[in-house]
């Protein structure tokens, strides 16, 4: 039969309560739209597949298995039934029920969780290693890593160079697990993720087999993890499916002891930076401390050597209208008939 798209299809059901393709398996074609909002009814969602520039589409019933591998406004060809109920007693509608996905971009389960996943942990947030450490040495507390590595792993030495110099600030334990077996790995991150370590980290030289950093359900596990968690899986040109996931990816074991101690010294540097801050502050607010208390000192003396003038000042003023005074009464008396008399008058 040739392959339909949903105005041939629309033709042939128009007005019609049964339809010339009940009970056979047909093709259609068309451009695939994915709901945004959307429920499960009995193991399928229904999708729509839309005519090439057309508004006309056709209700399509996709099984959950498989809804995440059809990639929305792609155009597929699709095998697949009818299937009808009655509404009313007018009405039928008809819906198409997907069997296989006969061409079309189809996309990777693992690969569609895995841009899920991704999804996910944005939503989630990264967390802040920086301000993990910061929070610790501000504590003056040290940092506990916990660090699951390999069965038979020396990589330990690694990291333990890279923290020179700082290594008495961070506190490693160590889980040797198999790092090929990723169930495994996602029971030591569950058990670590509850017993309050302040860092987790995946640690594991480069080679091969890497592949396990890639499987979807340590992904899941790593995405979902409360504890903030370093990789430090391979050499530089391996980044897995968890490194994109985790809240810190660094390329080998020895960068993750030169990162963590890379914040440890920032850390002291932003410290010293802010006592010599502190000092040249205290040393401004001495200085003008100091000045205030010169101001002050002069101002005293000027009070105090302008005070003696102006009471010897105010003493000869007094002392000369005294004598003024004398001088014109002395006067008067001359001069003036009959003032000596009257001034006798007055003495006792």
């Amino acid at each position: 039969m040739e392959t339909l798209t949903p105005e041939l299809i629309a033709e042939n059901l128009r007005n019609h309560l049964t339809t010339p393709f009940d009970r056979e398996t047909i093709t259609v074609k068309g451009i695939y739209e994915k709901p945004e909002n959307y429920g499960v009814y009995g193991g399928y969602i229904y999708c729509k597949l839309y005519e090439n520039d057309s508004k006309l589409y056709l209700t399509i019933k996709v099984h959950e298995k498989d809804f995440p591998r059809l990639q929305n406004n792609a155009q597929y060809e699709l095998n697949g039934y009818f299937q009808r109920s009655v509404k009313t007693k007018v009405a039928v509608n008809f819906s198409f029920v997907v069997k296989e996905i006969v061409s079309g971009k189809a996309l990777d389960l693992e690969q569609s969780t895995l841009s899920d996943l991704l999804a996910r942990k944005y939503k989630l947030g990264y967390k802040s290693i920086p301000s993990l450490v910061l929070h610790k040495l501000e504590q003056s507390t040290p940092i506990k890593l916990h660090i699951i590595t390999g069965l038979q792993s020396s990589i330990i030495s690694d990291v333990e160079s890279g923290l020179a110099g700082v290594d008495e600030i961070v506190e490693i334990t160590i889980q040797n697990t198999n790092l090929s077996d990723p169930h495994g790995i996602i029971s030591e991150l569950t058990k670590a993720d509850s017993e309050g370590y302040d860092l987790l980290a995946i640690v594991r030289g480069g080679g091969d087999h890497l592949e396990v950093f890639n499987h979807i359900d340590l992904v899941s596990t790593i995405t979902n993890l409360s504890t903030p968690i370093i990789t430090a899986i391979g050499h530089s040109f391996d980044v897995s499916h968890a490194d994109m996931v985790a809240d810190k990816y660094v390329a080998t074991p020895t960068k993750l002891g030169q990162y963590l101690k890379e914040q440890c010294i920032d850390f002291d540097m932003r410290k010293k930076a802010e006592s010599e801050r502190q000092q040249r502050l205290q040393q401004r607010n001495d200085g003008l401390h100091h000045e205030l208390n010169h101001i002050k000192s002069d101002d005293a003396v000027y009070h105090t050597s302008h005070k003696a003038p102006s009471f010897f000042k105010n003493y000869i003023k007094t002392i000369i209208y005294v004598l003024l005074g004398s001088i014109i009464g002395i006067y008067l008396v001359l001069t003036i008939p009959g003032a000596t008399e009257f001034v006798k008058g007055l003495l006792p």
